[in-house]
């Protein structure tokens, strides 16, 4: 997995300055499953994705669903272990954080995320 940092250039505000990209197959498929928290990382950024699963996973995630262009297009809280996202047409990347109160004041619909390499 890739180190980067996540800014959201609408708000201008660094969000995760730990995160983690996938980079392979394997990375996307095993997601958050099986990791204790805390993570060691502050979020993982899945790519070439629009809907993921908690199966196995042992906390609730909060979801962003970002497009190609890396615009918000879908906030999804507390997915508890053992369910499925919502579907989202047109996502490509998903950012995946263990629940916080505060990840609607870091994202909104609209909003444009980037990625920076650490």
């Amino acid at each position: 997995m890739k180190k980067i940092r996540v800014v959201n250039y609408t708000i201008q505000k660094p969000i995760f300055e730990n995160a983690v990209l996938t980079e392979n197959f394997l990375e996307r498929a095993l997601g958050l499953m099986f990791k204790s928290s805390p993570l060691g990382f502050d979020a993982l950024v899945i790519d070439k994705c629009d809907a993921v699963h908690s199966f196995f996973m042992r906390f609730d995630i909060d979801l962003i669903f970002l497009n190609r262009e890396k615009i918000v297009m879908k906030i999804q809280k507390r997915l508890t272990p053992f369910k499925i996202s919502s579907f989202v047409t047109g996502a490509y990347y998903v950012i995946e954080t263990i629940s916080h109160e505060n990840t609607e004041e870091n994202f909104s619909c609209g909003d444009v995320i980037d990625f920076l390499e650490n």
